[in-house]
């Protein structure tokens, strides 16, 4: 396979495996709600919330997962390992900054609801503990898909790669 065929296979995974995830986490989060089942909007839902997802997930790759990438090829450093964490930074990066609780004005306040009970996350513009927790999941949890991002588009790219030794012509081995 042609390398610019493989890139671009392995770039349009690397959208498509996280948004994957998402959604499929959307579709279960949906349907645990009792009674959801019963509900004709449900699934028109769960589409455009697809359809968003797999915009996100596109644009991330084309703005940031594409240079980070090729800023590792330049440097030769395109391991798994790199793919992964370069990932896990791009899918932080961009929700960590616009999501930052230090952004908010000094008089506001925020709760959220976390199943059980109400939670104060900002006080007079000030995260709280349980603010910055929530933060911090929300940053990190964008961050594991940027993660399977990142090590899918490896998989792929350094994958195929590999040479096809299976029509290899092989010895016979003498029976012992």
């Amino acid at each position: 396979m042609k390398p610019v065929i493989r890139s671009l296979i392995a770039f349009l995974l690397a959208a498509l495996v996280p948004a994957a995830c998402i959604i499929a986490w959307e579709i279960v989060g949906t349907f645990e709600v009792p009674g959801a089942a019963n509900d004709p909007y449900a699934w028109l839902r769960i589409r455009n919330f697809g359809i968003l997802a797999i915009l996100i997930s596109a644009t991330h790759v084309l703005v940031l997962g594409m240079p980070s990438f090729f800023l590792l090829l330049r440097f030769k450093v395109v391991t798994w390992w790199s793919s992964s964490v370069t990932g896990f930074i791009l899918g932080c990066l961009p929700i960590g900054v616009l999501s930052w609780p230090l952004h908010f004005n000094s008089g506001s306040s925020a709760s959220h609801g976390d199943g059980t009970k109400m939670v104060v996350t900002l006080v007079n513009g000030v995260p709280t503990f349980a603010g910055w927790l929530e933060w911090l999941s929300t940053v990190g949890f964008v961050g594991a898909l940027g993660f399977i991002g990142g090590l899918t588009f490896w998989l792929v790219w350094r994958g195929s790669m590999r040479p096809n030794n299976s029509l290899k012509r092989t010895g016979l081995r003498p029976a012992a």
